[in-house]
């Protein structure tokens, strides 16, 4: 459980990320349980969590060396390199067959394109040479493609035969928000990763810098994907969604505006950004069920 990442509200994240497309390309309830849709949320878990475990795998030199990582570390260890990176091949083959019967179900190319296109965007996250999470904000994007912007796009085009614009800049929008959000998780690991080498949007760019442009980026993904999503189901029930991931933009910028130097600490963001984070992901998957 803890090389896939999955202590605390952090599955419930996961769920809600394998879900968001099914939830924007349903028309009604009963499309939940149809073939292609449950699926495509399978499918989608298999490879956020295969993507999950390969991160454990290469990053074991790096999870040791930080205090908040070591259980991360230990577990491992414990199952050994080459152990975890079994556990990736698997759960990744695993989620392009599923997407695949995904595609045969629903009648749509799309889906197992995705899935092939999200386990790419894995290897180029995690895999030397390339390893795009050392190459500062390129890392970040890479990532935030990954999970959650594809397997939305995979769940949603196997229950809705068309990408519309809606959907499409809604996702655009969220995916953005992810990027900031991910750089700026990289703000309490910046020592050991200096340490290590890794070179991450704090790593490269220090902590004040990679913060502010961090939160430039959340900004931004806030204000597209708030401006279609309130236009689309109203501003109050947008508003509702999105507070959690305002909530940890203003903590992201509370150093900033103070002119401090305070630096986020991993068990700040288990503690509180991270439920955070996550009750805002189901509150997006929700919100157009609540319309239906």
């Amino acid at each position: 459980m803890i090389i896939h990442r999955l202590q605390g509200p952090l599955p419930l994240m996961y769920l809600a990320y394998a879900v968001w497309g099914v939830s924007f390309g349903i028309g009604d309830f009963r499309a939940l349980l149809s073939v292609p849709a449950l699926a495509a949320v399978v499918a989608n878990l298999f490879l956020i969590c295969g993507g999950l475990v390969l991160n454990t795998a290469v990053d074991l030199a790096t999870d040791q060396r930080h205090a908040g990582k070591k259980d991360l570390a230990h577990a491992g260890r414990r199952v050994g390199r080459r152990g975890a990176l079994c556990w990736a091949v698997g759960e990744l083959s695993a989620g392009l067959l599923v997407a695949l019967i995904a595609t045969i179900a629903s009648g749509y190319w799309l889906p197992v394109v995705c899935a092939a296109v999200i386990v790419l965007l894995h290897v180029l996250y995690n895999v030397e040479p390339i390893r795009l999470k050392h190459r500062g904000f390129i890392g970040a994007v890479c990532f935030a493609a990954g999970l959650p912007t594809v397997p939305s796009l995979l769940s949603y085009s196997s229950v809705h035969s068309g990408l519309e614009t809606t959907a499409l800049v809604t996702f655009a929008g969220l995916g953005i928000l992810t990027v900031g959000r991910t750089a700026w998780w990289s703000v309490p690991d910046h020592q050991p990763d200096r340490e290590a080498g890794a070179r991450t949007a704090a790593v490269r760019y220090g902590i004040a810098r990679a913060t502010a442009t961090a939160c430039a980026i959340m900004t931004t993904g806030l204000v597209i994907a708030g401006t279609v999503m309130g236009l689309h189901y109203g501003p109050i029930k947008m508003l509702i969604s999105l507070a959690p991931h305002l909530i940890v933009l203003g903590a992201a910028l509370r150093p900033l505006m103070n002119g401090t130097r305070a630096v986020p600490t991993m068990r700040s963001m288990r503690r509180q950004t991270i439920p955070l984070v996550t009750l805002g992901e189901v509150l997006i998957a929700a919100l157009p069920l609540a319309t239906l």
